[in-house]
């Protein structure tokens, strides 16, 4: 199985996973000042690395962050500013679960397309696409089909309303004791997650 086809495979799992699992977990309190100064240590591991990558383009984005590719027909370049994208859609998804992931997707792509890049206006059509073991047999599902075009402005204010926070704080997480500047956060999540989904895509796409 190439790689990519895994990669599709992963990245509906976590769409799916923020769409229909998303919680938070309320932290610990620490007692202790060793226990402080310990938690604040951990919080600035890596702190030269704590901003989100910049790319010169939304090709050099896409390619680099890996979610989508030309390889397998999950992206296309259709100008600067312009873009397809057809996230992966299980074959037991309904109706409701696909029109989710599309929302999902356009919001993601969205966001990180402020976060990683200067555009202040991004063109994102989102044509999600039956999953398949073999990536030739995977199907485009028009039907389903989103555009939208969104300014930097409203997404920061977007994420501001949904999230409380900036654009760049949408990103930025830990895996163990690494930071990785570029790795969708809970912030994210509040914006593609189930509660907040169909406000946001709204807010965003004006649909």
């Amino acid at each position: 199985m190439k790689l990519n086809s895994l990669y599709s495979y992963f990245l509906v799992f976590s769409l799916l996973l923020s769409i229909g699992m998303f919680s938070s977990c309320a932290s610990t309190e620490t007692t202790t000042e060793e226990n402080t100064e310990e938690t604040t240590t951990d919080e600035t591991v890596n702190t030269d690395q704590e901003s989100p990558t910049k790319f010169a383009n939304l090709d050099e984005m896409i390619m680099d962050l890996g979610d989508y590719s030309t390889d397998n027909n999950t992206y296309e370049k259709m100008s600067d500013t312009q873009i397809r994208i057809s996230p992966a859609v299980p074959a037991s998804a309904d109706d409701a679960q696909i029109q989710d992931i599309v929302k999902a997707s356009m919001v993601s792509m969205a966001m990180r397309a402020f976060i990683h890049t200067d555009v202040t206006e991004v063109s994102i059509k989102v044509v999600p696409q039956k999953a398949s073991m073999n990536p030739e047999d995977a199907k485009m599902m028009e039907k389903y089909m989103q555009e939208g075009t969104i300014t930097r402005k409203k997404a920061e204010e977007v994420a501001k309303q949904y999230a409380g926070t900036d654009l760049n704080s949408l990103v930025g997480n830990k895996i163990g004791d690494l930071f990785r500047a570029d790795m969708p956060n809970d912030n994210l999540e509040k914006l593609r997650g189930s509660e907040n989904l169909n406000a946001v895509f709204s807010a965003l796409t004006g649909k």
